[in-house]
């Protein structure tokens, strides 16, 4: 019995939660949680929607256990009622909302399928048909996304069904600090989609939270400062989760993270991904209208650091604006026709348009784009690529071999960065390019014999020798062990000869598309024209070179893959006259077609990101070092803080001795002295004793106000109860290690378990 006396002290006494004040703060909780998805979603209609489902499931859930609250109450004197009917109490409000849920999503979603509000058959039909449209939209776009009527009705169907949930969860059952759960991974979700979560969501998610504890399960004393500390702790957690989130990189040329076709194209690791997977998808279908197939492009790689090759962003141009990037370098000389291309996107996905380089118009094309004027390639602003119908109008050039070789080592000034390697990169590039290349005299010679080098030479096409050899990707140590190797795919081989042809002054970018495809069992687009099926193993990297006069020109050094253009076989220098090159590249006098003024960030292309070397302010690691100092001390200032305010309580007697008392047993147990809060006072100071010293006065007379608290009716209080029990602590601290003092300190055992048994 007098053991029990610290224990009431301590944990308060509880109240029955009001239901309407949980059914609030569980509403402004999920709410809250809808609003952090503002970052991935276009618009503020929808949060309405969803904000008005979620009210109605919620107040017919309240509105049932208002109802039978005060049918319970009515009775309580006649009869307590049996477990049978406590549990039909508990379930019939859930019940109640489930049924209002599947009456007003129809309602929200598909009014015209229902009769008098009520859901039809026309109604599932609708439903199933709208949930796989929502999805392929939202996997179709790149956030934030636009909410069409497919998206709509997996969000309002969505916080319809967690409303329900978390309403049996919180307040049914009693578990609010489990539904916190539900709450946090709602509001986390756009992190790990969009990096550019805002904190005052998911911070106003955990306020509310907090008051859905003390709505839910009302605390008292030390069990509300337990809440709060877990409530504290888990905001923090939220806040911190956005800095980690693994989302797909924002440097990525596609802005895909995952390699997956459908997601994007990611260059260059993730192309790699891509042709290893086992699933074969089919990407695209396209006819010309000459009948031969062409490589299909998605765009040019033309940065190039310690991790590899990279997009930078250059002039942009909106689509609809009806401007066209001329092809940098080209000139009237070079031979070349108007070919158009009629393209059906099917499973791939993605912000870059495959198309032929390089283009001059493209028609047809829904979505709203933008032209990177540097590399003459397409990018969706927002939506991906996938079930775009459109054509395109581009030059088929045919440039000469001798054209080629007239064009010398003459490196216009602003590709003179593209020409040349990082002298700290593997030697073995520079060396086996100057090897190679030793008896040629101009550019177009030296490309030709880097090319038979790598497609003609000891080298092997293998897509997993680079993974089981741990030398996958496109860095220059990667390329470095690939020649050393002698095996890997079109990733290593682009990279190499790019790579190597740079070394040797000629400048290089890589280039990312697809090879182009097979015949089709389908017909043309227009009658009598052939088909050419493209899949995810048709993805193809190749190098492009820079010639003088002629522009960007393609090379296939991959052996066993693509076509050699005829201009690119070794035999195409038989007729070729020599030439009286330089002895070194000297700037060309020819004007570039791209101006080379540097962009602001502002100018860069909508969503490419980032590309290269970055220099942030703070890294997220740095940043995050006092969260999680913060979380880690969480138990230590809980403790601290209920230690000061019920000391300072029974100081000015606004609490009994049985308060200073417990803190005294629980600062004993932080300190690893065999004492427990069950045992009587007098049991528990026997055990004291053996550990104090000097404090053995003070502990006898804070035993003494306690034991007389307890057993007569002196309600006249013991004002030295406070000074007393610090006293004893400090004794107490003074008689342990100074390694059980700091432990003590810093993780409280008597805290973290009551934190522990707040959140079960």
């Amino acid at each position: 019995m007098q053991g029990a006396v610290g224990v009431a002290h301590d944990e308060g006494v509880s109240r029955r939660p009001s239901p309407w004040a949980a059914t609030g703060a569980l509403f402004v909780a999920l709410m809250a949680a809808m609003g952090a998805l503002h970052v991935a979603l276009e618009g503020s209609s929808w949060w309405f929607v969803c904000a008005g489902a979620a009210a109605a499931v919620l107040a017919a859930s309240g509105g049932t256990r208002a109802a039978l609250g005060a049918v319970s109450a009515s009775r309580a004197s006649v009869a307590r009622p049996g477990r049978a009917n406590r549990a039909i109490i508990a379930l019939l409000p859930t019940l109640v909302g489930s049924v209002v849920a599947m009456i007003l999503v129809p309602l929200f979603v598909v009014p015209s399928t229902t009769v008098l509000g009520l859901p039809t058959t026309r109604t599932g039909q609708a439903l199933e048909l709208l949930y796989p449209l929502g999805a392929e939209s939202l996997s179709a776009q790149i956030p934030p996304a636009e909410v069409d009527e497919g998206v709509l009705a997996i969000l309002v169907t969505g916080i319809a069904v967690m409303a329900v949930l978390l309403d049996a969860l919180a307040i049914s059952l009693r578990r609010p600090a489990l539904a916190g759960i539900g709450l946090m991974v709602l509001a986390i979700a756009p992190s790990v989609v969009v990096r550019s979560a805002e904190f005052g969501w998911l911070l106003l998610t955990g306020l509310a939270w907090l008051w859905l504890l003390a709505a839910g399960r009302p605390l008292r004393g030390r069990r509300a400062w337990d809440a709060v500390a877990v409530g504290a702790s888990a905001a923090v957690f939220a806040l911190l989760v956005p800095l980690f989130a693994p989302v797909p990189s924002g440097s990525t040329a596609t802005g895909s993270g995952g390699g997956e076709i459908r997601m994007g194209v990611n260059p260059i690791v993730g192309l790699g991904q891509d042709l290893r997977r086992p699933v074969v998808r089919e990407a695209l279908e396209y006819s010309t209208t000459s009948g031969t197939p062409r490589y299909l492009r998605l765009m040019a790689l033309e940065g190039f650091d310690d991790s590899g090759w990279f997009h930078v962003p250059s002039p942009a141009e909106p689509l609809e604006s009806g401007a066209v990037p001329p092809p940098p370098g080209l000139s009237d000389d070079v031979t070349r026709f108007v070919e158009t291309t009629s393209i059906t996107i099917r499973e791939l996905g993605g912000l870059w348009v495959p198309m032929p380089y390089p283009a001059v118009g493209v028609e047809g094309f829904k979505a709203a784009a933008t032209w990177d004027f540097d590399t003459v390639a397409l990018r969706a602003d927002r939506r991906s690529v996938r079930g775009e119908k459109f054509s395109v109008s581009s030059l088929s050039l045919d440039p000469t071999p001798q054209q080629l070789q007239d064009a010398g080592v003459a490196v216009p000034e602003p590709y003179q960065d593209l020409a040349q390697l990082d002298p700290s990169w593997p030697a073995v590039i520079s060396e086996t390019a100057a090897s190679v290349t030793v008896d040629a005299t101009t550019s177009y010679e030296r490309a030709l014999a880097i090319q038979d080098f790598l497609r003609n030479g000891d080298f092997l096409y293998s897509e997993k020798a680079p993974v089981r050899e741990g030398y996958d990707g496109s860095s220059a140590d990667v390329v470095g062990v690939f020649l050393a190797e002698g095996s890997g795919y079109c990733v290593h081989f682009a990279s190499a000869m790019a790579l190597m042809a740079r070394s040797v002054g000629i400048p290089a970018r890589v280039a990312v598309g697809f090879l182009p495809g097979e015949k089709s069992d389908e017909t043309g687009f227009d009658e009598g024209e052939t088909a050419w099926l493209v899949t995810s193993k048709e993805l193809h990297a190749w190098p492009e070179l820079y010639f003088d006069g002629i522009g960007w020109v393609p090379f296939e050094p991959t052996t066993g893959r693509g076509e050699v253009p005829d201009y690119a076989e070794p035999e195409a220098l038989d007729d070729v006259a020599p030439a009286d090159p330089s002895a070194a590249p000297v700037p060309s006098t020819r004007p570039s077609a791209a101006p080379t003024t540097p962009l602001a960030p502002a100018e860069a292309l909508p969503g490419t990101g980032q590309a290269g070397p970055t220099n942030s302010s703070l890294s997220p690691w740095l940043l995050a070092i006092p969260v999680v100092v913060f979380l880690a001390l969480v138990p230590a200032l809980a403790r601290l803080l209920v230690r000061a305010v019920q000391l300072s309580a029974v100081r000015r007697r606004r609490a009994e001795s049985v308060v200073a008392w417990n803190e005294v047993v629980r600062s004993a147990r932080d300190l690893g002295v065999p004492v427990e809060p069950a045992t009587t006072p007098r049991q528990n100071a026997a055990i004291l004793a053996r550990q104090l010293g000097q404090q053995q006065p003070a502990l006898d007379r804070l035993l003494d106000a306690v034991e007389r608290e307890q057993f007569s009716r002196d309600d006249t209080g013991y004002p030295r109860a406070a000074s007393d029990a610090r006293s004893v602590i400090r004794g107490l601290r003074r008689s342990v290690s100074l390694r059980r003092r700091a432990i003590a300190t810093l993780w409280p055992r008597s805290a973290i378990e009551r934190i522990i048994r707040t959140i079960s």
